[in-house]
């Protein structure tokens, strides 16, 4: 048994079982197991992976016999397997950097950055600090909507992976919300794909304004799960039940704290 990403999404018995294993072993949360090998549940399986040590290689998108035995425990890693996963716990010990990155947005947003002049697509400390993190220059250089450039740069400052990986080398275009879900929904460059049911602080989160379309128009960063009360900016955000409270570069042309609804949420995925 192989289970891997295809289109159509694979629905079988089998897909239902190593979601079990998946949400039993807290790599999938539960509202996810719905039988269908989507990339909510192939970055899951490279999540279990990358946890029990596999190689770099080797964390892929796919879910087979050999994962779910270590995940059944009919099976146990090796030497070097216990290796890694021990140093990748330790390194995940600390807080995520997308949190960091959404606490720094929270203090640009303080210390009011916003467009200079409005509507110009300016942002005076983001252009300074674009040049000192040694982004692309087509990134430095501005001139377009800035809502992923903020929340990516604030990642870079905090040394995220991901952010380096398109800002800094130019692998993916890190300004454009369409390929930021792209690259998520196949785990690529040290992102993971995650639902709405497993949204937490620092994960970044992809807009669809109504009317929706399916086409990502915006990103931010989550303060909090859905529904969570938010301690930000010196005050507390009183979040719905059905609501999401995130920081926002180019929101009303400024770096914002808002609350959405969910219904606008239309892609999540955790940053490295």
């Amino acid at each position: 048994m192989t289970l891997l990403l295809t289109s159509p999404h694979t629905k079988s018995v089998d897909v239902k079982a190593a979601q079990a294993r998946l949400v039993k072993a807290g790599f999938l949360a539960k509202g996810d197991a719905d039988g269908e090998f989507g990339p909510v549940t192939a970055t899951a399986a490279k999540a279990a992976k990358w946890s029990l040590g596999y190689s770099d290689s080797n964390c892929t998108l796919t879910y087979g016999s050999v994962l779910d035995a270590y995940l059944s425990g009919k099976a146990q890693p090796n030497l070097a397997m216990q290796a890694r996963a021990k140093l990748r716990k330790r390194l995940a010990a600390t807080e995520s950097v997308g949190a960091k990155a959404a606490d720094r947005m929270v203090k640009w947003a303080q210390a009011g950055w916003k467009e200079n002049p409005m509507g110009s697509n300016v942002v005076p400390q983001l252009q300074l600090l674009s040049r000192d993190l040694k982004l692309a220059p087509v990134y430095v250089a501005m001139g377009q909507a800035w809502c992923a450039q903020s929340a990516m740069t604030a990642a870079l400052a905090e040394g995220s992976k991901t952010a380096k990986y398109g800002l800094v080398q130019g692998r993916f275009n890190a300004l454009y919300c369409p390929t930021l879900r792209d690259i998520s929904s196949t785990g690529s460059y040290g992102t993971r794909a995650v639902s709405k049911n497993s949204i937490v602080k620092g994960t970044c989160i992809l807009f669809d304004w109504p009317p929706s379309d399916g086409t990502m128009d915006h990103i931010g960063i989550a303060l909090g799960k859905p529904g969570e009360n938010v301690s930000a900016a010196g005050q507390v955000w009183k979040v719905p039940k059905n609501s999401i409270c995130t920081v926002e570069g180019n929101a009303d042309d400024r770096v914002k704290i808002s609350v959405h609804d969910l219904s606008v949420v239309g892609w999540a995925f955790s940053i490295s």
